[in-house]
């Protein structure tokens, strides 16, 4: 390979590499935005008023399971971000 090869495939690399890191930030706004509305959802469920609901609606966000595998998500999520900023702060190439 040529340097002028070289210097184009480092060059692909580098506005892909901005372009991803880019669309990560945009998305990172957005995940720690929600966590408002995944607390509120926290705070409602399993509380009186979520029990009176699931009384009188019959609406998916009164089951167990959605809001709870929505709290399961979100946790494996933030682990695998830590994960990942924990081998790029220790430069770990893996």
């Amino acid at each position: 390979m040529d340097a002028l090869e070289r210097v184009k495939r480092m060059q692909g690399k580098l506005t892909q590499a901005q372009k991803t890191l880019d669309n990560f930030e945009n998305y990172l706004k957005k995940f720690e935005s929600e966590q408002t509305n995944i607390h509120s959802l926290i705070d409602y469920y399993g509380q009186d008023e979520w029990h009176q609901d699931r009384q009188i609606f019959n609406d998916p966000v009164l089951g167990d399971d959605p809001v709870n595998d929505l709290l399961i998500d979100n946790h494996q999520l933030t682990i695998k971000m830590l994960e990942i900023a924990t081998k790029i702060i220790k430069n770990n190439r893996e």
